[in-house]
């Protein structure tokens, strides 16, 4: 059972009230290396949890007060928890009892009495491919934060292009990299680029600057506002599932609309890779 263990690691949850049982589990995993903590009835399971962040649940299901189908429906109501992998040991193997479990999001199905290989092969696929599937998200927030660099040093190139600004006082060029924000303003639009918190009104819409502006580098984020995506700080998320973006150098958060979105998630999606 150890070829190919040396490179899986991780924290493993095992939820089960049967004592005996329970300690055989916690016994057999520590003994491959693995980091075990435990709980002997499901309320406690989800609680432990959240405290321990887990790698993998090993949850029966068959447990007095609450089930492992409402632990792992609890389970999957927690943002940091959704995704944890969760094996179910239980004496049922109906074929109805294994499709309620796969429904729900289990990820394996072993019956009791569980072989103890068996359960050490499960629990080694499944940790691997969270590990996989980690360093597969790492790699795409490099990326991400690559494209997001590219981004901030074509701020500065000037090939692409400028606009003319007028104001009461002045004239001059602004480069299109140098704006953080664009604001509606009637039929006019504020504005703002770099070193200018006060912006400029120009008699032009956000329809128009979308037509103009290059659709990799700037998006509109609400009816109102268009960003630079270059500029981005982090975003902030609100509740009811709305969000605001906070620019570097902007005092004032711009607000996403639920409309929009989706569309901001796609375009950070792309970045990603």
């Amino acid at each position: 059972m150890n070829a190919g263990r040396d490179s899986v690691t991780g924290k493993i949850l095992v939820i089960d009230d049967e004592d005996d049982f329970r300690q055989v589990v916690i016994k057999s995993l520590s003994k491959q290396g693995f980091e075990v903590v435990a709980a002997s009835e499901g309320k406690a399971g989800v609680g432990l949890a959240a405290e321990t962040l887990p790698d993998l649940i090993v949850c029966d299901l068959v447990m007095p007060g609450m089930d492992g189908y409402e632990v792992l429906a609890t389970l999957r109501t927690d943002e940091r928890l959704a995704d944890i992998p969760i094996i179910f040991l239980t004496g049922q193997s109906e074929p109805h009892e294994v499709r309620q479990g796969m429904s729900l999001g289990a990820d394996d199905y072993l019956t009791k009495p569980v072989n103890l290989e068996d359960l050490l092969a499960a629990v080694n696929v499944r940790l691997s491919r969270r590990q996989a599937q980690r360093q597969r998200q790492q790699k795409q927030i490099e990326r991400a934060m690559q494209n997001l660099g590219q981004l901030k040093h074509d701020q500065q190139n000037p090939l692409l292009g400028s606009f003319l600004v007028k104001t009461a006082t002045e004239k001059r060029l602004v480069k299109v990299g140098e704006i953080n924000r664009i604001i509606a303003y009637g039929e006019y639009s504020w504005v703002y680029w770099n070193k200018s918190p006060k912006g400029a009104l120009l008699r032009k819409s956000l329809k128009q600057w979308q037509s103009e502006l290059p659709g990799g580098q700037f998006i509109r984020v609400h009816r109102r506002a268009i960003v630079n995506l270059a500029w981005m700080e982090r975003i902030e998320k609100l509740p009811g599932s709305r969000m605001q973006i906070h620019l570097r150098d902007t005092p004032e958060p711009i607000l996403v609309s639920l409309r929009l979105a989706p569309v901001l998630n796609r375009k950070l999606k792309a970045l990603r890779g």
